[in-house]
This record gives structure tokens, sequence and C-alpha cells, in this order.
């Protein structure tokens, strides 16, 4: 591996600052070199979905990055907000326990649930394919 890429969490779980706060904090972590800025899903409001807008022209340098579960709709949405964002990265997030994923490594039934699901939140950014599981793909980074 030759390259370490910077994922920022923080405006997801910012749930005090201001709009204008927001806008403040991701031009500085944009500046300092940020790759990839974790924004908070555009299905918690209006004000989240106009920082995804606002920050998909605004950034530089990081790729705006909304994280989703397996719901089309909710892809979809965000992948709609992202638009305006040359780097947008819609990342799916699935959380599970430990005995949830032990069982999904085993079970081919889930394995077809989740291969059927996935195409689903990738479809509305057909630009990045989706790689099945066992494969990898590295991040281009837009």
């Amino acid at each position: 591996m030759n390259e370490i890429r910077i994922f920022d969490r923080t405006l997801t779980e910012a749930g005090e600052l201001s709009f204008k706060n927001r806008l403040d904090l991701a031009r500085e972590l944009d500046g300092l070199g940020v790759d990839i800025l974790g924004l908070p899903s555009p299905a918690l409001g209006e004000e989240a979905a106009l920082l995804v807008r606002t920050l998909g022209t605004l950034l530089r340098r990081a790729a705006p990055a909304v994280s989703v579960g397996l719901d089309a709709a909710e892809a979809e949405l965000a992948a709609r907000e992202l638009k305006s964002s040359p780097r947008g990265v819609l990342t799916v997030s699935v959380p599970v326990s430990a005995s949830g994923m032990e069982y999904l490594i085993s079970s081919p039934l889930c394995w077809r649930s989740r291969s059927a699901a996935a195409p689903g939140c990738a479809a509305p950014c057909c630009s990045r394919p989706w790689t099945p599981p066992g494969r990898r793909r590295a991040f281009s980074g837009g």
C-alpha cells in the first residue's frame, strides 16, 4: 500500500454546531488536506441536505461522503444531494454485531441478499461500479 487517505467524520457527529460553523469547519478540514469528509445523511432533514449540496460545490480537495444503509430511497436521496460534487462518495454502512458478522460470513443466503441489495443502493452512483464480496477495488478519489 503506497497511499493513506484520511476520512474525517467530525461533521456527521457535530450536532451542536450551527450551519455556518459547520461550513467553517469543513473549509478548515479541506485546507488541512483531509481526503474524504463525512457528512450527515440528507434524510435527517433539510439542513443536512443543504449542507451536503453546499459542501459539494465548496470543497476544493476533500471528497464529500454520505453514509447510507441498504435503503434504496435513502441512497437515491443522498446521491441526488451529492450530484453537485464531482468527487461525491456514497458509502453503504450496515452495522452488525460480532455474532451477526459471523453469520453473514458463513451464510450463502445472506451473501445473496446483500448482493441483491447493494446494486440497488449503488444504482444512483453509476460511475462507481459495485464490487461483489471477495473482490477489492481501490478508491479512485474522483
